[in-house]
């Protein structure tokens, strides 16, 4: 989706622009409407982008800008713009982040070549209520107004408040996926001892640098009733971190390839409602079902529950997935085995899809590549197989709707999945 500026409509139009213009770069923008609807009540008029490269050429006219520090999946992309040397002389620039240690950039603020001065404010879940807006807008204009040494000091700036439980429950769930990414970065080496020490389970809590408790043993995980419990009486936002889903993938070249030595999952059709239906892969060595959260939000159907961090041995990061549970329709055959094969499609039924949907389906380790004959329909090519954009399907369809289900080859030697009654 394209990104257009956004020109602020000030609530008091006597002060639109009266302390100056802000260039502001957050690919969650968006999330950030309280704060920044402060600081246009405080005077400024503030410009929004998503990518550095969406900037204007006239950026040399602007004196204030605000940058997040990790963009898409870079975690350094706010700082290496402002290394570039693209930025005016004499301009005041907020890193805005929950990544970057303000050590790094020495105490509060410090002096770049050309007059140019930089502070880091830190950014978490709570910089995105409405109650820490204005105090956060406060500390930016006294920044910006030169009235200060830039120690981020204020309460909010420094983490005295948090976002509410409740109010975190109610954020879509990429926002929420975001949080859980935030928390990652920050805590990643203590949360990569806890599971090289053992453990299968572990949950923090929003501020808090250990562990709340931890679970060595499938069996002692508790139950999602009793963390939800103590996120309530800790009006906390808990970030929980579960051992890795498993997903044995096979290599896959070209799932459209005519030659029989390709080696990859079969393939099962299933209907979504309405202009969506799927071939995607069966992985029928997988007790459950995986599927892009995009595809979910794209078929109208909702996630429920908290999201959960699954870690990937893969990749050293967390996968943040919600769970999910929908019906789908699917064709039901009879197969005669023998010599040959015959098939008879005999009916549709409604059946229980349920598992997970994965956030940054595309970062992740479920989506596998293929070749761009292969990856030509369904959503954009990027590389991405065309039946696994959407999900891999796990054997809880079969097992849940007391189904059998027969795997053969089609006209074009792809391994095909047929449904059977039991």
């Amino acid at each position: 989706m394209n990104t257009e500026t956004i020109v602020a409509r000030l609530p008091n139009k006597s002060l639109a622009g009266s302390k100056g213009k802000i260039i502001w770069v957050d690919d969650f923008i968006e999330s950030l409407s309280e704060l920044v609807g402060e600081m246009e009540r405080i005077g400024y008029s503030v410009f929004q982008y998503k990518r550095f490269s969406e900037l204007p050429a006239n950026i040399g006219e602007f004196e204030f800008f605000v940058f997040d520090g990790k963009i898409g999946a870079d975690v350094n992309a706010g700082s290496n713009f402002v290394r570039s040397g693209g930025m005016p002389d004499q301009s005041k620039i907020i890193l805005y982040s929950g990544y970057i240690d303000p050590s790094y950039y020495r105490k509060g603020e410090i002096l770049l070549d050309r007059g140019i001065k930089l502070n880091h404010y830190f950014k978490g879940a709570y910089n995105y209520s409405k109650s820490s807006a204005r105090s956060v807008a406060l500390d930016f204009s006294t920044f910006f107004d030169g009235e200060t040494n830039g120690d981020s000091s204020s309460s909010a700036a420094n983490g005295g408040e948090f976002m509410k439980y409740d109010d975190y429950l109610s954020l879509p769930f990429e926002l929420q996926s975001k949080f859980n990414e935030d928390f990652f970065d920050k805590h990643k080496s203590r949360i990569g001892k806890v599971f090289d020490s053992g453990a299968v389970w572990a949950l923090w809590f929003d501020g808090e640098g250990k562990p709340f408790k931890i679970a060595e043993s499938v069996e002692d995980i508790p139950s999602d009733d009793e963390v939800d419990r103590l996120a309530r009486s800790k009006n906390r936002i808990p970030f929980e971190f579960r051992s890795d889903l498993q997903v044995d993938d096979t290599s896959i070249t070209n799932c459209s390839s005519n030659t029989r030595d390709v080696s990859t999952y079969p393939i099962v059709e299933l209907d979504f409602g309405e202009f969506h239906r799927r071939g995607m892969h069966f992985d029928t060595g997988a007790d459950t079902t995986y599927l892009n959260s995009t595809f979910v939000t794209e078929i109208n159907e909702e996630t429920f529950g908290r999201p959960k961090n699954f870690m990937r041995r893969q990749t050293g990061r967390p996968v943040t997935a919600k769970q999910f549970d929908f019906v789908v329709h699917v064709d039901l055959f009879d197969m005669e085995l023998g010599r040959g094969w015959h098939e008879e499609r005999v009916g549709s039924k409604a059946v229980s899809l349920n598992g997970w949907a994965v956030s940054n389906w595309e970062g992740s380790s479920f989506s596998v590549r293929c070749s761009q004959a292969c990856s030509k329909e369904g959503l954009r090519h990027t590389g991405v197989c065309q039946f696994r954009n959407c999900g891999l399907i796990g054997r809880s369809i079969v097992d849940d709707n007391d189904l059998d289900f027969a795997v053969k080859r089609d006209t074009s030697s792809r391994r095909i999945v047929r449904l059977l009654k039991s």
